[in-house]
C-alpha cells in the first residue's frame, strides 16, 4: 500500500460570495470531488481568503506556504490558476517557492506539468490571461 498524497485545498474570492462566479463553496465542492478522484489522495487542510489577487499578501495563502515549508502537504490544490494569483511575477514566484520545498501544484480546472518546459510554459500563459483579465477589469471599471 502506497503512502497516502496530503492535499491541501486553496480556495479564494475577490469580494463577496453573491457577486463571483465561483463561490468559494462551488470551489470546495470541485476540489474535493477532485480529491475523491484521486487515488490515494487525502485532504489534510484547507486555507481559504476573501481578498484580491492582485498580489500575495493573503492570510490563508500566507499561512499555506509556511505549512508547505513545514512540509504539511504534498500537493496544493486550487479551483483555477487565477485563483492562486492574477500577477504573472507572483504566480511564478508561489510556483517556484512551493516546487522548491516539494510541494506540487495543481488545478482542478486547468491540466499542466510544471516539470517540464511546455507545462511551464502553460502556466505562464495562463498567468498572463489572468492578469489581462484583471487589468481589462480595472479599464472597464475606471471607464465606468
Amino acid at each position: 500500500m502506497s503512502s497516502p498524497v496530503r492535499v491541501a485545498l486553496y480556495t479564494r474570492i475577490s469580494t463577496d460570495e453573491i457577486n463571483q462566479p465561483y463561490s468559494l463553496g462551488a470551489q470546495r465542492d470541485r476540489l474535493e470531488a477532485y480529491v475523491k478522484s484521486q487515488p490515494d489522495w487525502i485532504i489534510v487542510e484547507g486555507y481559504t481568503d476573501q481578498a484580491s489577487g492582485k498580489n500575495l499578501d493573503r492570510p490563508a495563502l500566507t499561512a499555506a506556504r509556511a505549512a508547505a515549508a513545514a512540509g504539511k502537504f504534498d500537493i496544493l490544490l486550487f479551483y483555477r490558476i487565477d485563483r492562486l494569483s492574477r500577477v504573472l511575477g507572483d504566480l511564478i514566484a508561489v510556483v517556484g517557492e512551493l516546487q522548491g520545498k516539494g510541494v506540487g501544484l495543481r488545478s482542478a480546472t486547468e491540466t499542466f506539468d510544471t516539470s517540464n518546459p511546455a507545462g511551464w510554459l502553460l502556466v505562464q500563459v495562463l498567468g498572463s490571461v489572468a492578469e489581462f483579465e484583471r487589468s481589462t477589469m480595472l479599464d472597464r471599471l475606471r471607464a465606468g
